[in-house]
């Protein structure tokens, strides 16, 4: 049988590395760093309000929901939890500040 190789299915050939993610306090980060942080954190939170108004308006979310997203380059993936998600299970990183 002969396979085409796609970029998909070399990339489903290929061995998963597992990851382990660590979380990091953003008040640990030097000020040039944490400054960049605040406005990618402001940022996100309005692009999430305005995409929830917007699939509420539009009809492709339950109101009584709420909104989870994950983003992979330009794509986004959406979908409605009965209750809002927090960050669990990941070790913590510290930074020496000075």
């Amino acid at each position: 049988m002969l396979r085409l190789l796609t970029a998909t299915v070399i990339a489903d050939m290929m061995p998963r590395e597992e990851l382990k993610w660590q979380n990091i306090d953003a008040d640990d980060l030097p000020a040039e760093v944490k400054k960049s942080f605040d406005a990618m954190v402001e940022a996100e939170a309005t692009f999430k309000a305005d995409l929830e108004k917007l699939l509420k308006n539009e009809g492709h979310m339950p109101e009584d929901k709420f909104l989870v997203m994950s983003r992979k380059g330009k794509r986004i993936g959406v979908a409605f939890a009965s209750t809002p998600r927090g960050e669990v299970g990941a070790g913590l990183l510290k930074f020496k500040t000075k």
